[in-house]
């Protein structure tokens, strides 16, 4: 289990408790400025609560060895930044690196199985944003297939900017997952994607917990239209709510 208890951090995140398990994907839902990212940032070991802590296992995230933290743990953020221009294929292999060895026809199978395979020898720079989104995809994925004991995968808002076809590809293999047994937690902004593919979901409003269920009992109109400031008539637009 992966546990968040009375986490704080500045003025982001303030006393919110939560547990992930495996075998379910989670969606970090709330309007801009939740604390969505810093709380999936927490949950990482990104960043260090002020108060309070993230557990894994039973014992603290801050005890963890960096080394085999990774091996247990893989997580795609919001922006990359990567400026070297390696080949698709050596990107998605750095994936391999937490568990010492190359293991390239899992990196051919990964990506195959993320419909990127023709762009094995493409260069990084040259991709597309999507395809790029999809080649980090594959490494954190790589990474996780090869993980030892519980399998973490932390996501934060994978499908930004995306097109349907490149949402479709991401939340599947993000569903796969956790279909295989990996604790996934994904922050998104997209209500009607939370409502399709997860299981449970956070739902914060200015850093705190609003509430914390089955996906289908936290994302009512009532409640979507009290902590996104809209109407009840425009909450059930989204097409989701009962």
């Amino acid at each position: 289990m992966l546990e968040a208890r009375t986490l704080t951090y500045k003025d982001r995140v303030r006393d919110v408790s939560a547990s992930f398990i495996p075998g379910a994907l989670t969606a970090l839902v709330g309007p801009n400025g939740a604390g969505k990212t810093t709380l999936l940032r927490l949950l990482a070991g990104g960043l260090c609560a002020t108060e309070g802590n993230v557990f894994l296992e039973g014992q603290p995230l801050s005890t963890w060895d960096e080394q085999a933290l990774a091996r247990q743990r893989a997580v795609l953020p919001q922006a990359h930044g990567l400026g070297f221009n390696f080949e698709a294929q050596a990107i998605v292999a750095l994936g391999c690196m937490p568990s010492g060895r190359e293991d390239f026809a899992l990196v051919k199978a990964v990506m195959a199985s993320l419909a990127i395979e023709p762009l094995w020898g493409r260069r990084y720079l040259s991709l597309s944003g999507g395809e790029q989104q999809l080649v980090h995809l594959a490494r954190v994925l790589v990474q996780i297939k090869e993980a030892q004991g519980v399998r973490v995968l932390l996501l934060d808002e994978p499908t930004a900017s995306l097109d349907l076809r490149y949402q479709e590809i991401i939340l599947e293999a993000a569903r796969q997952q956790a279909e295989e047994g990996a604790i996934v937690v994904m922050a998104l902004h997209d209500l009607s994607l939370a409502h399709r593919f997860a299981d449970k979901a956070v739902m914060l409003n200015e850093g705190c917990l609003i509430v914390a269920g089955e996906v289908s009992e936290v994302l009512n109109a009532e409640r979507v239209a009290a902590v996104y400031q809209i109407k009840n008539s425009e909450a059930k637009h989204f097409g989701v709510f009962c």
